[in-house]
């Protein structure tokens, strides 16, 4: 069954729409964070033959799980395949269970089953640590938002345990405008912007200046 992405536009897909890559360094954040996605998925299957620590037998015990996983990924249809990688989760060996934890999170967005998404991503949402924080955090709002649940959706983004000064924050707090206008909150809208303006000063004059006329436009539609 063909994915129906037209109807399933995420919240980045909607912020990618509204600012160009070329001037938006948000964007470009957003592309290293997805190859960062990739790139913890190969870790956790390359580690598996460096496990030293582990006896011959427990060696062996993940590697066929690595290949059981590895099937269940090539699954096309995402409600089948969210079904198979659920009911192989409890037995999965802990050697991998951060890479079926992922990919819980990634095919539940896609089969709309966002209650079994906002889990997963709590996963990695638990650890401001983590290398998968920031993408947890707007994973979890995201499949709040999905839901019609903006309020909600703010509120994780906010509650987020950020930098308050780096580019990461400034994503959420991109986001947290988006979700507000669209809620029809203008003022937390406005505010969002204008830390933006600020944050975005010394990054990029003109991602500032995007938020800056964005904040007027925004005040011009309230009055």
């Amino acid at each position: 069954m063909a994915e129906d992405h037209s109807q399933n536009q995420t919240l980045l897909d909607k912020m990618t729409s509204e600012v160009t890559p070329e001037t938006s360094p948000l964007l470009q954040f957003l592309t290293n964070n997805a190859k960062r996605i990739m790139l913890v998925m190969a870790i956790c299957f390359i580690a598996v033959a460096g496990y030293g620590a582990y006896s011959w037998q427990e060696t062996q015990k993940i590697a066929a799980a690595q290949e059981s996983l590895t099937r269940i990924l090539i699954v096309k249809d995402s409600v089948d395949r969210l079904a198979k990688l659920k009911a192989f989760a409890p037995s999965a060996p802990e050697a991998i269970r951060e890479a079926v934890a992922l990919a819980i999170a990634q095919t539940a967005m896609q089969a709309k089953s966002y209650d079994d998404a906002f889990q997963a991503w709590e996963t990695f949402a638990k650890d401001s640590k983590s290398s998968l924080y920031t993408t947890a955090v707007i994973g979890k709002a995201e499949s709040l938002a999905l839901q019609g649940k903006t309020t909600e959706a703010i509120t994780v983004l906010e509650n987020s345990a950020l930098p308050a000064d780096s580019e990461a924050t400034n994503l959420v707090n991109a986001l947290v405008a988006d979700l507000a206008e669209r809620s029809g909150n203008i003022d937390k809208a406005i505010a969002m912007c204008e830390k933006l303006v600020v944050g975005m000063a010394e990054r990029s004059p003109e991602e500032a200046d995007f938020w800056r006329q964005k904040a007027a436009s925004l005040r011009a539609g309230k009055s």
